[in-house]
């Protein structure tokens, strides 16, 4: 099982990096925890599907359970191969789903 999560930085596509850039290239699906991300409309467009998780902010009851969706459809589709999950920013300072799914893991 790999999970592979991207930081996407600040908002403009030019803060990622080459490797960032070069993992989300080469994804078959990548799942972005939103698409509400300035460099979002900038990724690349190959053959790579993007999956995101804002329904689950529009339905969900709380922070906490959709954080725990999250974390658990990742887990889910790793178990079926190589997962790729951007967040905004970096994701190891106040990404709590990055520190979910690395305690799961």
């Amino acid at each position: 099982m790999t999970i592979y999560i991207v930081g996407l930085g600040p908002g403009d596509v030019d803060d990622l990096t080459r490797k960032a850039w070069r993992v989300l290239k080469q994804a078959g699906t990548v799942y972005l925890r939103t698409k509400q991300h300035g460099c979002v409309p900038c990724l690349p467009q190959t053959e790579t599907v993007y999956e995101n998780f804002d329904h689950l902010y529009e339905q969900g009851e709380s922070f906490e359970s959709v954080y725990s969706t999250i974390v658990e459809t990742l887990l889910d589709a790793a178990r079926r191969g190589e997962v790729v999950y951007a967040v905004p920013g970096d994701p190891l300072v106040g990404e709590s789903t990055t520190t979910r799914i690395l305690a799961a893991a």
